[in-house]
């Protein structure tokens, strides 16, 4: 088959179209797509990481504290600020390697801020994508407290707080929905805070205590010279004494007088009674003797036992 000039210069043109597309240099990728391939430098640096984290944290509870909002409208705008908060609050948590069950969490809470944000939601009921963020946000702690806090009752506590209000999340709708979102976004920015408080605390507690400068070798003091001592003149010569003159004769000791005889060891002469007088003893004396005696009898009747009185004699019998 013999072709026309027109469509072999068709062809040619076509071919040549083709491999100058192929050949041409590649698109550079996105600059969103190379955020989010390209490593936070936060994320090395754990004194950065954990100031960063301090700061989300706080801007979260801001954020949560302004919820429920006033018309459908602000609440869901509030609510979407609150998940993108809670979403860096999370990453920074997570650490520069997270698990992959950790980022899927990540992503349905990013879909949920994203589609709250959309204008063509406006039409759509918030409530199941709300719930389903929190859900999200609530398996996210929970993983960071099993591999973080394992053993910390206080933070365990607040994630049971957060699962007692998403379970009533099922139950209630309108403005009593929106109020219910508003307290289990306060217990998750609750947990989330004090998760920051406890690794700021470790990440103080590991570094090393300022070492203090090295001091100076201690230099030793400066003496003062003595002053020279002048040289003791020699002391002059000592004069001998004069002979003491010799001491008078002690005069002789007079001999002591006789002592006076003492009164008390010579003996008196007793004077001799009168005859008047010894027989006024005599008197005495016998007095005494009588009274002794008639003390002894009085003894011995006292101690002789009572002799009864005689019987009467019997009667005589009458005669008959």
């Amino acid at each position: 088959m013999v072709r026309s000039p027109v469509v072999v210069l068709t062809l040619v043109a076509a071919c040549g179209l083709v491999l100058a597309t192929g050949c041409g240099p590649k698109k550079r990728p996105t600059h969103a797509a190379t955020q989010r391939n390209q490593q936070p430098e936060v994320m090395n640096n754990v004194d950065e990481r954990m100031s960063e984290l301090r700061k989300r944290a706080s801007e979260l509870t801001q954020a949560v504290q302004q919820l429920p909002g006033r018309s459908p409208a602000e609440d869901r705008k509030l609510v979407a600020d609150a998940f993108g908060k809670a979403s860096s609050s999370l990453e920074l948590l997570g650490g520069p390697q997270p698990g992959g069950a950790f980022r899927q969490e990540l992503r349905i809470i990013e879909n949920t801020r994203t589609f709250l944000n959309s204008p063509g939601s406006a039409s759509v009921a918030p409530d199941p994508s709300i719930d389903t963020g929190l859900r999200s946000l609530d398996n996210a702690l929970s993983g960071v407290r099993e591999r973080l806090f394992p053993n910390d009752e206080k933070i365990k506590g607040g994630i049971d707080t957060l699962r007692t209000k998403l379970g009533e999340l099922d139950s209630v709708r309108g403005p009593i929905h929106s109020l219910v979102v508003a307290q289990a976004f306060l217990s998750a920015a609750s947990v989330i805070d004090t998760m920051s408080a406890e690794l700021d605390a470790r990440t103080m507690a590991q570094q090393p205590a300022p070492s203090a400068p090295p001091r100076a070798p201690m230099q030793p003091a400066a003496v003062p010279a003595a002053a020279p001592v002048p040289p003791v003149p020699p002391a002059p010569p000592v004069a001998p004494a004069a002979p003491a003159p010799p001491a008078p004769p002690a005069p002789p000791v007079a001999p002591a007088p006789p002592a006076a005889p003492s009164s008390a060891g010579s003996a008196t002469p007793q004077a001799t009674p009168t005859p008047q007088q010894y027989e006024e003893l005599q008197r005495k004396y016998e007095q005494l003797q009588r009274e002794v005696e008639q003390m002894k009898r009085q003894q011995q009747r006292q101690q002789q036992p009572a002799v009864p009185p005689p019987a009467p004699a019997p009667a005589p019998a009458p005669a008959r």
